[in-house]
């Protein structure tokens, strides 16, 4: 795990984002540009895409402090860059749709990425915890979030019956 690697792809996300607003022609490249898929970090205004930016890293870091706490509940002790990459591996490798021994890739990740910092089945216990974890922070981000999604869906909601009953007018 290598911090140049980590730097290298966060400056090859950041060079996908120029390469979306370019406002030069760039030949056969200009129709994946143009597929819907990166229509909103093509179109959003750059401070609104800087905003979501910050706040997924800030996401990330309630990952990263999760795991450190985890860590430090079960005695392990483990750096915060040590900590911060294996949470990064974690979320990339959990989202494969393959299961390996009745167990989730999250939990292999989890023990593969952090094996030699405590045995493999305080390890696994800990994985399961840090699932349990994840688990509870998305659903108390969503109960902080909830009141404004319920506003746009509601706004959304009332405008489209607004038009539906404009449309039925004409």
């Amino acid at each position: 795990m290598r911090i140049g690697l980590v730097g290298t792809l966060i400056a090859a996300i950041a060079a996908g984002f120029v390469f979306l607003r370019a406002p030069v022609g760039l030949g056969a490249l200009d129709g994946l540009r143009q597929l819907d898929v990166f229509r909103a970090p093509r179109t959003a205004p750059i401070p609104l895409l800087i905003e979501l930016g910050c706040l997924r890293g800030l996401f990330v870091l309630c990952y990263v402090a999760l795991t450190w706490s985890l860590f430090a509940a079960f005695g392990i002790e483990i750096g915060l860059a040590r900590a911060a990459l294996g949470v990064a591996i974690l979320l990339i490798v959990s989202v494969l749709p393959i299961a390996a021994g009745g167990l989730g890739t999250g939990q292999i990740a989890f023990v593969a990425v952090f094996s030699g910092l405590a045995p493999d089945a305080e390890l696994l216990a800990a994985s399961i915890l840090f699932s349990f974890g994840l688990v509870s922070m998305r659903a108390l981000l969503g109960l902080v979030f909830a009141p404004e999604y319920t506003r746009e869906a509601f706004a959304a909601a009332r405008e489209e019956a607004a038009s539906s009953d404009d449309a039925a007018e004409r």
